[in-house]
């Protein structure tokens, strides 16, 4: 049962990664955010991964208008994270986040 629920967990972090990059993938990007707090060390990094690789495939001109969204679904997963005591994987995330 183990590792069908840790299968599912990357599958569901490769889903959001192959989806193509419009407006509905941004609509999922706060989802896997809230989603990751619940995921171990070495998931939320994949999955943060996968977030930043598509917002560098949003075009600078849009980025003004999809880079709140980024910034507040890693704000609150870095809160979610502080919360746990992950500390270490908050800092991570902060580190490499806008």
């Amino acid at each position: 049962m183990a590792a069908q629920r840790r299968a599912l967990q990357i599958n569901i972090i490769e889903i959001y990664g192959s989806y193509p990059a419009k407006q509905e993938k941004l609509d999922l990007t706060e989802k896997l955010g809230n989603y990751l707090g619940k995921l171990n060390d070495a998931e939320v990094k994949q999955g943060v991964g996968k977030m930043l690789s598509y917002r560098k495939q949003i075009p600078m001109q849009y980025r003004s208008m999809t880079d709140e969204t980024f910034k507040q679904t890693f704000d609150k997963l870095i809160a979610q994270l502080k919360n746990q005591g992950r500390t270490q994987v908050a800092d991570y995330v902060n580190s490499v986040t806008l």
